[in-house]
């Protein structure tokens, strides 16, 4: 009978070929790719060219300016002072209204840390008011304080007030971090408080209806750059869904047609 053999290999070392393939160079292209910032720059410049191509077709540049137009009239204005002194305008009545979020914030808080009364009183305010959008006061404000700063103060303290006082008053469950201060301080600067200025500015520039018919791309906007903040999927029947939303704006601010006769 003939002696069996049994071969032993050392599978640890890698072989030739696969040493080969992890020892070849990516290409330029691929190097690329690989990048993050070279890919959300690429989606950004598709989405100034879909822009400028949508601005050209529509030649309505009060409707719909063209990529290279805002961004000359945006150069024009930053040259001469326009922006900047708008700019800081604005910025006065963010503080405004952010430090005096912040002050009753304080005082709310401090009420709900020394009494239990002051806990109750804050935990059922807070239940009330801080699921309540600050657009919803949006016709209060006008109402109360007019088309002007202090409807946007009023705004921003709605925006601000709510927020602060419940993380304050619960700080000793948070554990703080860079990460969850820089989404506290986007929430509040970003999403709240300057999303609010930017839309009083429209009221003012566009009026009530195209204000209210661009409200509806803030789903679309959301989707976008979930994708490419984010890195969230966006599916393709999500992409759909953007063509009615854009379809229904366009029959809203398009200008119409003159009547004959």
């Amino acid at each position: 009978m003939a002696d069996a053999k049994i071969i032993l290999r050392d599978t640890s070392t890698p072989s030739a070929a696969s040493a080969a393939d992890v020892a070849r160079k990516l290409s330029v292209f691929e190097l690329l790719w690989n990048d993050g910032f070279v890919r959300k720059s690429l989606i950004i410049v598709v989405l100034a060219a879909i822009w400028q191509a949508y601005g050209s077709y529509l030649d309505n540049p009060l409707l719909f300016p063209t990529f290279s137009d805002t961004i000359a009239a945006l150069w024009e204005k930053v040259r001469d002072g326009t922006i900047p002194m708008r700019a800081w305008t604005s910025l006065k009545v963010l503080f405004m209204g952010y430090a005096a979020g912040i002050a009753l914030a304080a005082i709310l808080t401090v009420l709900a840390i020394s009494t239990r009364i002051g806990t109750d009183f804050l935990e059922t305010v807070t239940a009330m008011f801080n699921p309540l959008p600050a657009i919803a006061l949006l016709p209060l404000a006008l109402i109360w304080f007019g088309l002007g700063s202090g409807s946007l103060v009023f705004v921003l303290i709605h925006s601000v007030l709510w927020p602060v006082a419940l993380s304050v008053s619960s700080v000793h469950d948070i554990v703080p971090n860079p990460q969850l201060l820089g989404a506290f301080a986007f929430l509040v600067l970003g999403g709240s408080i300057l999303a609010y200025v930017l839309w009083f500015h429209l009221l003012k520039v566009c009026g009530a209806t195209a204000a209210s018919a661009y409200h509806f791309v803030m789903p679309p906007l959301a989707m976008i750059f979930a994708f490419v903040v984010l890195g969230e999927h966006v599916a393709l029947q999500d992409l759909f869904g953007v063509v009615p939303v854009a379809i229904g704006i366009y029959l809203v601010t398009r200008t119409p047609a003159p009547k004959n006769g």
